[in-house]
């Protein structure tokens, strides 16, 4: 986005100072800048004018030359889940690698017959071509990139926002997707100086589920929506049935096959909690990061026609811009975490259930106060208006 901000700003001034002649060195003065700096620019946007126009006219060569070829092939279809899976992976936060992408291509695609050496090289002409690449883990603190002016003008444009279309702060609202573990133990222990084993014990259980949370800037919380492993209309999700009088009802439960956000799950969301929340409100405003689902135009579509407009985050600032990033789901989920401590210390032989960690989850989100939601709004900067 500074990118695309600074270029539209020369191509302002360059325009400006070859407008009119002997024009160039007025406009240097005006924005206080050199004429031969002009003229750089004058050459450079020239240059990338001219590499657009050829890139366009390619990507027209390509879809004339393709837009006779048929009906998708198997193949074409499975590297698009492909991508879903990957995406879907990155979305919250998990590791992926080649090996994982070449067990997920044999499961869609289980009568190929390929050896995995020709898989992986596949797979990997795959990956260059989306430009995916292999990465080091990051961290917060070392992350150096965030423009201070992007995050001013991006708390401007939702105050601005918020502000000129009259909007209750209790209808303005931030939501995301979090991983749970049901094992969530920790990386470090105590243990005696010394030690040369230090080992954890954990409940034995692999499951994961994702929990949707949402927040106003009233500080009101959303039920959390959450999604285990399992297939619809099957043994678990008939589980709410037989079981749903010892399940909390505060939130609300769905299955995906990996318990994840899909575009079904992401629908059933809107129906089961936005939509209840929408009710007797004249408009909403909801702030999404820009997660593969959420751009669906089909979710989309539904959330416009509930009265809400849709503003997204801007990729890569969700740490410093998405409110329960900021300063609500560290300590969600470190009260699920005294949950599991609490469960572990207890000397239970036996794995986490899905109905251990739906009572953790409430009683978690239970736990976050009004106040924490404030602050996590205050501190973004958007807010300080009618209520």
């Amino acid at each position: 986005m500074k990118k695309y901000l600074l270029f539209k700003q020369k191509k302002v001034i360059v325009d400006e100072a070859y407008s009119l002649p002997n024009n160039i060195k007025p406009t240097s003065r005006k924005y206080e800048v050199k004429p031969d700096q002009i003229r750089r620019w004058k050459r450079i946007i020239e240059k990338e004018e001219t590499v657009e126009m050829e890139s366009n006219k390619k990507s027209r060569l390509q879809e004339a030359s393709t837009s006779h070829s048929g009906p998708k092939k198997r193949d074409d279809y499975c590297y698009e889940e492909l991508k879903e899976y990957y995406s879907n992976l990155r979305s919250l936060s998990r590791m992926v690698t080649v090996k994982m992408l070449c067990q997920e291509y044999r499961r869609l695609n289980p009568t190929v017959p390929i050896t995995e050496n020709a898989l992986q090289k596949r797979i990997r002409r795959w990956l260059e071509k989306e430009n995916i690449v292999q990465r080091s883990v990051t961290h917060v603190a070392q992350n150096t990139r965030h423009d201070a002016s992007l995050l001013e003008d991006f708390t401007a444009y939702v105050n601005e926002q918020i502000r000129s279309n009259s909007l209750s702060s209790c209808n303005v609202v931030n939501i995301d997707e979090t991983n749970i573990e049901f094992d969530s133990n920790s990386s470090t222990t105590l243990a005696d100086k010394g030690s040369r084993t230090v080992s954890v014990r954990t409940s034995g259980s692999s499951n994961r589920c994702t929990v949707l949370l949402g927040v106003t800037l009233s500080g009101q919380k959303l039920p959390p929506f959450i999604i285990f492993k399992g297939k619809t209309n099957g043994r678990i999700s008939r589980e709410w049935t037989a079981r749903g009088n010892l399940y909390p009802f505060t939130s609300v439960y769905t299955v995906q096959d990996r318990a994840w956000i899909d575009e079904t799950r992401m629908t059933e969301w809107i129906k089961l909690v936005w939509k209840p929340f929408c009710i007797g409100r004249a408009a909403t405003y909801l702030l999404l990061d820009e997660c593969t689902v959420h751009l669906q135009g089909s979710c989309l579509n539904q959330l416009h026609s509930l009265g809400t407009e849709v503003d997204f985050i801007l990729p890569g600032y969700t740490s410093k811009l998405q409110v329960l990033d900021v300063g609500v789901n560290k300590p969600f989920k470190g009260y699920v975490r005294e949950q599991y401590e609490c469960f572990m210390r207890g000397g239970q032989n036996q794995k986490v259930t899905r109905l251990e960690i739906a009572r953790w989850i409430a009683d978690a989100w239970n736990q976050i106060t009004q106040e924490t939601i404030k602050n996590s709004w205050a501190h973004i900067g958007i807010g300080h208006i009618n209520n």
